[in-house]
């Protein structure tokens, strides 16, 4: 749901999806994401919530960013595995014709 309108100045919205993994229990993620618009950029940070772990010692939190710049985008994730302190980071780029 978006609560500010996301072609303006500033970005607000949430998420909730249903995800059924073969072989496992079905998740629930919620997910908010806020950003704004500086000079043409669009920075934007995102935290997610999910209701199961993906394996034992996965954290249910996730928590990333990303930089618009008009039609290229990058992306970026981070989610701890264990206690030990291991984490799994991920990098996404993209462009939208």
């Amino acid at each position: 749901m978006n609560y500010v309108d996301p072609e303006g100045a500033y970005r607000l919205l949430t998420t909730l999806e249903a995800q059924w993994l073969a072989g496992k229990h079905a998740e629930l993620v919620q997910g908010l994401e806020a950003g704004f618009v500086l000079g043409g950029v669009v920075l934007v940070g995102r935290v997610a919530y999910g209701t199961a772990s993906l394996a034992p010692g996965v954290s249910k939190v996730s928590a990333g960013g990303g930089i618009e710049l008009g039609r290229f985008h990058i992306d970026y994730a981070y989610r701890p595995l264990d206690s030990r302190g291991d984490a799994r980071h991920r990098i996404g780029v993209r462009w939208t014709p």
